[in-house]
């Protein structure tokens, strides 16, 4: 579903478990990091999954929440 969508071009921002994308493969300025997330189903189509963005966050100092985008530039 993710390469349908970002294929046709829209933009994604999703809420992921805590185990999908956990490993950083660069830390951003701002306190995200990129990471691969692994494609259910397709691994043979995408070796290694498909390069996502990701954006965590603590609510009151309880659970963490973190969200995948496709947007990369943490500038904008």
């Amino acid at each position: 579903m993710w390469k349908a969508y970002t294929g046709a071009g829209a933009h994604l921002l999703l809420r992921a478990r805590s185990w999908v994308a956990r490993r950083p493969v660069r830390h951003l300025p701002d306190g995200t990091y990129l990471a691969r997330m692994n494609l259910a189903g397709q691994k043979g189509a995408h070796p290694g999954g498909v390069l996502v963005r990701v954006i965590e966050y603590r609510v009151d100092g309880g659970e963490v929440i973190r969200l995948l985008t496709d947007l990369f530039d943490h500038g904008a």
